[in-house]
């Protein structure tokens, strides 16, 4: 009795033990492969939703999809063979994807005819699935490793090529056969000075454990070309360093771009500096100031940058700008017009430190720096152009007054197309034609046709070829003829050559000079009768004279 209950206990054992294994147990039938016995694991890996003892007398083939013709158990060749570690894909009945590992071997079984079938299952879905993604991950970094500008080479401690990318290959040269798997030593285009330095620099990586960055100048040829590069050690699950790697920059041309860069920013550094116009830096949110060359101290009355800087453009304005606008609102709306279009350019008065306020023309503009984005202002102190144009503005209207009220009638035309620019009250009224009726219009029409010659009138071809006093006549709206000196004379306006010409009306004159000429002439006829009267009076007197001497004797 002691010995069948050890026996019994040993069975209860041994059956709680396959009950809870993580694998999944089944028993089946070789000839139909029908279910003998399932563990619970066997029914989780399947997802079946049953009690073990519900599986017994169902086909295997119900529940694990066949791989070929003859299905699962077609792998057992034989009863004295057994089928280990065979890797298998099916899909379960939820649809769910199943990696598994399975046993096969025959053994007795009670109740079988013959020996049955012993099917272990170890589901590696996860580890199948951590395995592809590790696989895609290596292959990522190879895909980025390979594609990569910059060279990447890593070296064991003999010095053994391990890995090298495409473009690592490409700078030495040569094909990835003959590259990995080589040893340094092997020079493979190295120049052994350089060889030594870097066998040196990876010897003290694995020495130390410690990353190095190093940048090199190695003549190539006729040229110098220098590098940068990341030295670091890789390390092992472990922790341990089995080799080192190397991300290789050449930096010739970035070298060579950041000398000019360089250049470059001391010319405008010193453009800055010796600017006359005051040059400064606003930055949001706050828009201060926060820089400002020498001019724009000069210039704001400020005794150094940190005074400056404190201050908003705003302070350094006064309270309304001409339009009467506040100049803290306005200023806010340039700003913002800048950062909108890139730039804005206007015209502002703005107040030194002391309090005198100015006129000033502004230029902001939009500039990204050290990844921020600014607003550089160009400011022109323009008091001096500014009295300069008001100076003009009163020459020019002291001009235009005179210009009006001269008595005389003024033209101003092009020389090369005739066309009349400006006139005065008096042409107008010698003429008979409103102003808007003879600015724009060709000069022939002041003159009547018959002093027309070709493209201008006789009198303006005579002043273009320097004649400065002319006779001639003018044709009034009403088509009257008016007799005209003209006085010209030509000088430059705005990059234009022009002719101002002084029309002065001699109708008048003319008419009187005429009735003049003919009482001239009446004179004349008159005196020529009287000279004849007083000839004939004589000789009759000399007649009458010889007729009393005849008579006398």
């Amino acid at each position: 009795m002691s010995e069948d209950r050890s026996l019994h206990t040993m069975s209860e054992f041994y059956r709680r033990l396959i009950e809870y294994i993580s694998d999944g147990l089944c028993v089946s039938t070789r000839g139909d492969g029908k279910i003998l016995y399932a563990n619970q694991a066997f029914l989780d890996i399947l997802d079946i939703e049953c009690d073990p003892p519900a599986l017994v007398g169902r086909r295997l083939d119900e529940f694990i999809p066949a791989v070929h013709p003859g299905g699962l158990l077609a792998d057992m060749p034989a009863p004295a063979d057994t089928v280990r570690g065979k890797e298998f894909h099916f899909r379960t009945a939820k649809g769910n994807e199943r990696s598994v590992i399975y046993d096969a071997f025959f053994a007795e079984w009670p109740g079988a005819e013959g020996r049955a079938v012993v099917l272990l299952l170890r589901d590696i879905s996860e580890w199948r699935r951590t395995d592809d993604a590790l696989r895609r991950s290596e292959e990522q970094f190879r895909s980025v490793f390979e594609s990569m500008t910059d060279c990447i080479l890593i070296w064991d401690r003999a010095y053994n090529y391990l890995y090298a990318n495409r473009a690592a290959i490409e700078h030495v040269g040569t094909t990835p056969e003959r590259v990995i798997g080589r040893n340094m030593r092997d020079g493979l285009g190295h120049i052994p000075e350089f060889m030594k330095l870097w066998m040196s620099r990876i010897d003290h990586v694995f020495a130390t454990g410690k990353p190095l960055q190093v940048q090199d100048s190695v003549p190539v040829g006729d040229r110098l070309v220098r590098s940068e590069s990341s030295i670091s050690p890789i390390r092992d699950s472990k922790g341990d360093i089995f080799a080192v790697g190397v991300v290789y920059r050449d930096i010739t041309e970035s070298k060579k771009a950041n000398e000019a860069l360089k250049e470059s920013e001391n010319k405008y550094r010193g453009l800055f500096e010796s600017s006359r116009d005051a040059i400064m830096t606003l930055e949001p949110p706050s828009w201060k100031f926060t820089s400002g060359n020498p001019a724009t101290m000069e210039m704001f009355r400020a005794r150094n940058a940190e005074e400056f800087t404190k201050q908003g453009p705003w302070v350094l304005s006064p309270e309304r700008q001409p339009d009467g606008r506040a100049s803290a609102e306005k200023a806010l709306e340039m700003i913002e017009t800048a950062m909108r279009e890139g730039s804005h350019y206007f015209e502002w008065t703005h107040k030194r430190l002391d309090g005198e306020e100015f006129p000033a023309t502004v230029l902001l503009t939009r500039m990204e720096q050290a990844g921020k984005v600014i607003v550089q202002a160009t400011v022109r102190d323009i008091t001096e152009s500014k009295r300069a144009e008001e100076a003009l503005r009163e020459s020019e209207e002291r001009y235009r007054i005179q210009f009006e009220q001269t008595i005389d009638a003024l033209f101003l035309a092009d020389t090369q197309t005739g066309i009349i620019l400006e006139c005065n009250r008096a042409a107008m009224e010698l003429i008979g034609r409103e102003k808007s009726e003879m600015v724009g219009q060709h000069q022939r029409i002041l003159h009547p046709s018959e002093e027309w010659d070709g493209k201008f009138s006789k009198s303006f071809k005579q002043h273009i070829i320097g004649e400065t006093f002319v006779e001639t006549k003018v044709i009034k709206k009403s088509g009257e003829i008016r007799d005209v000196a003209i006085k010209a004379s030509t000088f430059d306006l705005k990059g234009k050559k022009v002719i101002l010409a002084i029309f002065h009306d001699i109708t008048k004159r003319k008419k009187i000079e005429e009735e003049n000429r003919k009482h001239m002439q009446e004179l004349e006829v008159f005196y020529k009768a009287s000279i004849g009267r007083e000839e004939r009076i004589i000789e009759l007197k000399k007649e009458i004279e010889m007729l009393k001497k005849e008579l006398g004797k």
